[in-house]
């Protein structure tokens, strides 16, 4: 098969040329999709502005103790204290 230069007539309209598959120009933004809505999001986005989710677990702000770890350890600090006066 003879090679051909690219203004044989790859060109179309906009004066871009036909790219293999999976080969992408590089003046192009990189996108991904949102693992939970399928939004199409930048790569280096941090959570979907849609769903709201962050996109990945290092990405995320630290999670919370539940309420009721706080509410036990309040408990047994007051119960201490009232073992130790009596």
């Amino acid at each position: 098969m003879p090679r051909r230069r690219p203004d044989d007539h790859d060109a179309d309209d906009s004066g871009e040329y036909d790219l293999p598959d999976g080969v992408y120009h590089d003046d192009e933004p990189a996108v991904v999709p949102c693992p939970y809505c399928r939004q199409p999001l930048p790569e280096d986005a941090q959570y979907c502005s849609r769903c709201e989710n962050y996109l990945s677990a290092e990405d995320a702000p630290p999670a919370r103790k539940p309420v009721w770890i706080w509410v036990g350890l309040i408990v047994c600090l007051v119960l201490a204290v009232l073992m130790a006066l009596s």
